[in-house]
């Protein structure tokens, strides 16, 4: 091999690697937000089954209603952050710890539902076939997981 090649090689090779580096960053970067933002994507993408007009308004309406909800949401983790973190005192007070959870639940059920709530209203506003589009693309977005009333963990046999 003369040394002209072995530095095209190396060339390369130093391109191939930024190249899966920065992938595998971004690959962990929308990991991230999927993690801590699970219903954004589906109804995202369901908003795309919409026609321009109808997608504007929905993904303008997701936009309104995160921001709405947001601070619920931070406030539901920051409860979540104060058990964990009394989990690891001496004085640990599991009635207090169970308190502050289930505020968190009701936090993040209350945003969830008004979320939920005004996509409703907004597919209550669309003509019949947007509408359909929207539940369906919904409904396709949504998780797969054991249907409701299958047998699972700690159900009855």
């Amino acid at each position: 091999m003369t040394e002209r090649t072995l530095g095209i090689g190396l060339f390369v090779s130093i391109v191939l690697n930024v190249f899966l580096a920065a992938a595998f960053v971004g690959a962990l970067g929308l990991a991230g937000y999927v993690a801590r933002h699970p219903a954004a994507p589906a109804m995202r993408q369901a908003a795309h089954s919409l026609d321009s007009t109808h997608r504007a308004a929905f993904m303008s309406l997701l936009h309104d209603q995160g921001s709405a909800v947001r601070p619920i949401n931070r406030q539901a983790r920051a409860l979540r952050l104060e058990v964990w973190q009394a989990m690891q005192g001496q004085a640990f007070d599991p009635a207090a710890a169970k308190l502050k959870l289930a505020q968190a639940r009701t936090q993040t059920i209350a945003a969830r539902a008004r979320v939920e709530d005004a996509v409703v209203d907004f597919a209550a506003s669309l003509p019949t076939d947007q509408r359909i589009a929207l539940g369906r693309a919904l409904e396709r977005a949504m998780p797969r997981g054991r249907a409701a009333g299958s047998k699972g963990v700690g159900a009855p046999s």
